[in-house]
């Protein structure tokens, strides 16, 4: 089954902790993923949501504690939706007074183990595509998260991306691939594309769709042949 990023994901949130999306409505049984990024230094978010009870689990994370981490910290969780209501969701830091979430709803996904490979890493390269994982499945996702301590300006990606940029704080972009990886055994690269002096904390997931469902075989007795009517 094909995976799609659903249009009713709602947009990108940031600012003082905790940080909450707009009303929005994804379809019964879609996956929602959570991009969500702090100052903390440590990964110290929690997730919570309206319109009905999900399970939030943390998928993968970087943060200062990491060896060669940078102090913005960034994590990855995820949530079925076996429901369709309308509901928010909201991120929020221990540590941290400021919190980025953008939550992709996608569709098409193998709820009963909606993850596949991660990776994460840091970096100080401006402009950084980094080999995030090998992917696992077959026409999975790549989606994934940066956040850059510098601050150092407006960040863009060649992947589809949804930025932030606010002075004093961090700025970051939260990304996927335009299209799905066809075969598993491949190398899967995201872009976080930054000029400047920078220090990136990220992150990945690679989701998995669901398997395609057989065709219904048309059962043809041996032998049957049609017979014109005799008169």
């Amino acid at each position: 089954m094909a995976l799609v990023v659903h249009s009713s994901s709602p947009a990108l949130v940031t600012g003082d902790k905790p940080r909450t999306t707009a009303s929005f409505t994804a379809p019964a049984d879609s996956l929602l993923v959570a991009l969500v990024s702090s100052n903390a230094g440590t990964t110290t978010h929690t997730m919570s949501s309206t319109g009905g009870t999900l399970t939030w689990t943390s998928r993968v994370k970087r943060d200062i504690l990491d060896s060669g981490g940078n102090v913005p910290a960034v994590e990855i969780f995820t949530a079925p939706a076996a429901s369709s209501a309308a509901r928010t969701v909201t991120a929020t830091s221990v540590f941290g007074t400021f919190v980025t979430l953008k939550v992709l709803v996608i569709t098409g996904v193998e709820l009963s183990v909606p993850v596949g490979a991660t990776g994460e890493g840091s970096s100080s390269t401006a402009s950084l595509t980094p080999n995030v994982y090998t992917s696992t499945g077959k026409n999975s996702l790549a989606v994934g998260i940066a956040a850059d301590e510098n601050q150092a300006g407006a960040v863009t990606s060649s992947d589809v991306g949804y930025a932030w940029n606010v002075s004093g704080e961090t700025s970051g972009i939260a990304v996927h691939k335009a299209a799905t990886t066809p075969t598993p055994g491949s190398t899967v690269t995201l872009n976080f594309n930054g000029s400047g002096s920078r220090l990136w904390n990220w992150a990945a997931i690679e989701v998995l769709a669901a398997p395609d469902l057989p065709r219904a075989a048309v059962f043809r007795p041996t032998g049957a042949v049609h017979r014109a009517a005799s008169w």
